[in-house]
């Protein structure tokens, strides 16, 4: 058993080390400002564990989310998964400060990546409360706690990637414009 890690006997059925990716360089130690606290580095390991599960219902969404343009098919979206969740796990094990919480935005509706990222939000969500539900040592505000974390980070990609494709997009209206052409 690692040092200044709680492991109850519900959680010895983990995946080993082994099974698990290499995500991001290691958490700071507990106790530390910016710091994980133990039990962060526990309900984000075993979130990191279940990848498959996310990405399986991330595609299961995915399929049923409308198509608005030809980026916005399922299986050309799907290709996005594995670097998609690389970059969510790197930012749950690197928190930042908190940001101003905002709505993904697209002027013209046609961002593929606001409707992946809709469904990429549940599919995390879901294994989320299935890891916390699998802790019951959690207090409710360690749960609260986890989940404002994880909403961070996936916003945090989120946002990059929405913002991105908008900057680009030929749809949107010109800073300025008064019409379209």
């Amino acid at each position: 058993m690692e040092s200044g890690k709680n492991v109850s006997p519900s959680n010895q059925s983990n995946p080993s080390t082994s099974e698990r990716e290499s995500i991001a360089a290691p958490v700071s130690c507990p106790g530390t400002r910016r710091g994980l606290e133990p039990i962060d580095t526990e309900l984000i390991e075993q979130i990191i564990a279940r990848r498959s599960d996310i990405k399986h219902r991330w595609r299961t969404l995915l399929g049923i989310e409308p198509v608005n343009s030809a980026m916005a098919h399922p299986e050309v979206l799907a290709l996005m998964l594995d670097e998609t969740l690389q970059r969510i796990f790197a930012a749950l094990r690197s928190p930042r400060r908190r940001q101003a919480e905002t709505k993904l935005a697209c002027e013209c509706g046609r961002n593929p990546f606001t409707a992946y990222f809709v469904a990429g939000r549940q599919a995390l969500f879901e294994v989320l409360i299935e890891v916390q539900a699998s802790m019951p040592s959690l207090s409710a505000a360690q749960r609260q706690s986890s989940l404002e974390k994880v909403k961070r980070a996936f916003e945090k990609v989120a946002h990059e990637e929405v913002d991105a494709f908008a900057a680009v997009c030929q749809h949107r209206s010109a800073p300025g414009a008064g019409s379209k052409t």
